[in-house]
């Protein structure tokens, strides 16, 4: 995805070398800190996967966690 860039004309008193000197954009300023609606609608995309897989992780440890044991598993008899 190419960034957005400025069709404007330089300034009258701006030299054509003068944008040399600034960085290209990197991960951070293109993709984290990014107002492109494609790229904000992959994020939103990621960060949607990435809670629905926490959440059947969640649903599988408290799966497993509350299983019921077999009746021979002396753990889980009670004194009576």
């Amino acid at each position: 995805m190419q960034p957005v860039t400025h069709a404007l004309p330089h300034e009258p008193g701006h030299a054509p070398g003068h944008d040399a000197h600034h960085d290209a954009p990197n991960f951070w300023r293109t993709y984290i800190f990014s107002v492109d609606h494609k790229t904000i609608g992959v994020q939103y995309a990621i960060t949607g996967l990435c809670f629905m897989f926490l959440g059947f992780l969640h649903h599988v440890h408290d799966a497993l966690a509350n299983r019921q044991a077999g009746p021979t598993d002396p753990d889980l008899r009670t004194a009576t």
